[in-house]
C-alpha cells in the first residue's frame, strides 16, 4: 500500500469547524504519524534530528496558518519521545503533554531532579501508577502527564483523578477520536462531572504551562 499525506487544508469543512469553536485548542501531534518497522517518528536515534527538527517546524507552521493559531504544546505519537524528540520539539519552543511521567534524561540538572521525582512516584505507587500529578520544567520544554481514556477503565481514571485531587495538582485526559465509543464516552462524561465535584477548572492544554 503507497504512504500518502494527506494536507489538512483539503478538508474546509473541518478548518471551518475548529475555526468556529473557541474551546478548540490546536496541538502537534507529530508530522505524519509515520512508524516505519516499528520505528516510531519521535522515537529517531541522533542523526534524524536535523530531519525531525525541519518537519516539527514545518508540521506546525503549516497548522498555524491554516487555522490561525499559535500551536505551543505537543502530544508525541504513539506516546514515544526519545531524546532526539525531546531535542527536535525544543528547538520548536513546544511543551509537551504525554503519558504518565517523564523517560528522558539529558545531561541537565533539571533532569537529575526530574528523574528523581519519577523514581520517587513510581516507588511510592508501585504497579499501575497515576501519573504525576504537576508540571516539570525541564528548561528548554516543560511536560504535563495523561491518563489515556478508554472503554473500560472508569475505576483507574476514578482513582486518578481521586489521587490528583488530594495532590492539589492537574489532571489531563488523552484519547484517539476515532477510538471513541458509547462506553468511552460516557467514562468521559463521568470523570468531567467528579472533577467539578473536586472543583477542578477547566483550561486549554497550553495554559497549564503557563
Amino acid at each position: 500500500m503507497e504512504l500518502k499525506e494527506y494536507p489538512v487544508r483539503n478538508n474546509p469543512d473541518l478548518i471551518e469547524y475548529v475555526k468556529d469553536n473557541s474551546l478548540i485548542e490546536i496541538l502537534l501531534h507529530g508530522y505524519n504519524h509515520e512508524v516505519s518497522e516499528r520505528k516510531y517518528e519521535y522515537g529517531a536515534k541522533s542523526e534524524n534530528l536535523h530531519n525531525l527538527k525541519q518537519n516539527t517546524r514545518k508540521g506546525m507552521e503549516e497548522l498555524e496558518e491554516i487555522f490561525d493559531q499559535e500551536i505551543s504544546v505537543f502530544v508525541p505519537p504513539h506516546d514515544v519521545l526519545s531524546n532526539t524528540g525531546v531535542r527536535a520539539i525544543e528547538s520548536a519552543g513546544l511543551n509537551v503533554l504525554r503519558g504518565r511521567g517523564s523517560k528522558n534524561f539529558l545531561m541537565r540538572k533539571v533532569y537529575a531532579s526530574g528523574f528523581i521525582k519519577m523514581v520517587g512516584h513510581k516507588i511510592v505507587h508501585p504497579g499501575h501508577h497515576p501519573p504525576y500529578p504537576y508540571v516539570l520544567d525541564f528548561d528548554k520544554h516543560k511536560e504535563a502527564y495523561c491518563c489515556r481514556l478508554r472503554d473500560d477503565n472508569l475505576e483507574q481514571l476514578k482513582k486518578d483523578l481521586r489521587y490528583v485531587a488530594k495532590k492539589e495538582g492537574i489532571f489531563v485526559i488523552t484519547a484517539h477520536i476515532h477510538n471513541l465509543n458509547k462506553e468511552s464516552k460516557y467514562n468521559l462524561l463521568e470523570i468531567i462531572d467528579r472533577a467539578r465535584d473536586y472543583g477542578f477548572s477547566f483550561c486549554k492544554p497550553s495554559e497549564l504551562f503557563n
